[in-house]
């Protein structure tokens, strides 16, 4: 995501910095500090931010002093200098960045030097827009299918299921409730869709068309928040079946570019 929180300080991507802002107190956000950063996406490894930048690659912010955030390294990844090659989305996990390049696919990088970051292994598929880790399992999400790898082992990357969706359409944002993977899709209106991943060897379609049609989502206490010119909450009680509970018209009308959740807020 574009925003991510950790020990009540929010780390937030604007179009040219990452902003790091108290957030202790919600009705009382402080800012502390930015750093000059033109990125599109985000983890948190604390102390340290990966923050990718499209053409411009990986880099690390170390963020130990969030008053003084250093920009420790940038790796790039583009064998093609011809292909507008780019990367698009990270997660972390311990030592373990997981990259999604938007030419080349799934790119693995081992972060535990901060000064020497290394290829790990590489999934060849480039249709990929979004990932979702749970536990062992890194679930990719295209246009189209829904992969599942086991990443048990970083640097021996293997395909549990690429199962077909049989949805054409490019996916937004994601989030896993439970055993349920829910993913929302472009354009702004386009129905989200929900599927079964408690058993990441036969993934299955609950449904291609939640009746949730914003682009953004995520999870707070179990309900689904979702965004894209307001904010809409939606209970879990039936989870197959979403239930919008509340509603949030936007002072702006322009399209939101993410979402956070944490706690009640």
């Amino acid at each position: 995501t574009g925003v991510e929180i950790h020990n009540g300080i929010a780390y937030a991507l604007t179009d040219e910095h990452l902003e790091i802002v108290d957030v202790s107190d919600p009705a009382n956000p402080a800012f502390i500090s930015l750093i000059g950063v033109q990125a599109n996406d985000l983890d948190i490894q604390w102390p340290i931010v990966a923050v990718t930048r499209g053409l411009s690659g990986l880099s690390l912010i170390n963020v130990a002093d969030p008053a003084a955030p250093i920009l420790v390294d940038t790796i790039d990844f583009n064998p093609d200098p011809e292909t507008m090659s780019g990367f698009t989305s990270v997660i972390l996990d311990d030592d373990t960045a997981y990259v999604i390049d938007r030419q080349y696919g799934l790119l693995v990088y081992d972060i535990s030097d901060q000064f020497n970051i290394q290829l790990l292994d590489r999934w060849n598929e480039f249709r990929i827009r979004h990932q979702e880790l749970d536990g062992d399992t890194l679930f990719l999400i295209d246009r189209r299918e829904v992969m599942s790898l086991d990443v048990s082992n970083p640097a021996d990357l293997q395909l549990i299921q690429s199962f077909d969706s049989v949805i054409f359409s490019q996916a937004t944002d994601s989030v896993i409730v439970g055993d349920l993977l829910y993913v929302q899709r472009f354009p702004q209106g386009a129905p989200g869709s929900i599927f079964d991943v408690s058993d990441p060897a036969n993934i299955q379609t609950v449904t291609a068309e939640s009746g949730i049609n914003d682009m953004f989502i995520a999870e707070a206490n179990g309900s689904l928040v979702t965004t894209s010119t307001g904010l809409k909450t939606y209970a879990l009680s039936d989870p197959v079946s979403p239930t919008q509970i509340g509603n949030a018209f936007a002072l702006n009308p322009e399209h939101n570019a993410d979402l956070h959740a944490a706690g009640d807020t």
